[in-house]
């Protein structure tokens, strides 16, 4: 099936000098208008998945080259520590996550089941969960820095300026 307009050889550029002998009977005002008008080819989108059907990690989103997104990772972790320190409920899966990242922290994790579940449940390679683990860590130090009055985070250097 081609997406292409269906047009009358006559309409065709290259044929005009092939129909130029046949021009002399045709009534212009009414032969030479185009009455089709064909839809733009629209591809629509397949999916093989069931819609209900969750086929990754909910918490930890990555960029279209499979890398993990630290930033927003280490920003949903921060945020269910928050949550722990303001006395809310976590979900299963929040508490899967700080077992994991925190094992002495948080026990919510038998230390046995944590390579399977991060690798099943989370995602999650090693390294990822030791690079989500540290950012975070530098992350709570900055606030806590700042709430302890030390200035706009555990950056050295941040606060003098150079001239």
């Amino acid at each position: 099936m081609s997406h292409f307009p269906r047009l009358p050889v006559r309409f065709i550029a290259e044929n005009s000098e092939l129909l130029k002998s046949q021009e002399v009977g045709l009534n212009k005002s009414i032969d030479y208008q185009l009455t089709e008008s064909v839809p733009e080819a629209r591809m629509e989108p397949q999916f093989r998945a069931p819609g209900d059907r969750n086929l990754g990690n909910v918490l930890f989103r990555r960029n279209p080259d499979g890398s993990l997104d630290v930033e927003a990772a280490k920003h949903v972790v921060v945020d269910m520590i928050h949550k722990v320190k303001d006395q809310m409920a976590l979900t299963e899966l929040e508490k899967l996550v700080l077992g994991i990242l925190f094992p002495l922290a948080f026990d919510f994790v038998d230390p046995r089941l944590a390579k399977p579940l991060t690798a099943v449940h989370l995602k999650l390679a090693p390294w990822e969960v030791m690079l989500i683990a540290s950012k975070v860590s530098a992350h709570l130090i900055a606030e806590m820095n700042y709430n302890a009055g030390l200035g706009g985070g555990g950056d050295p250097g941040r606060a003098t300026t150079r001239s």
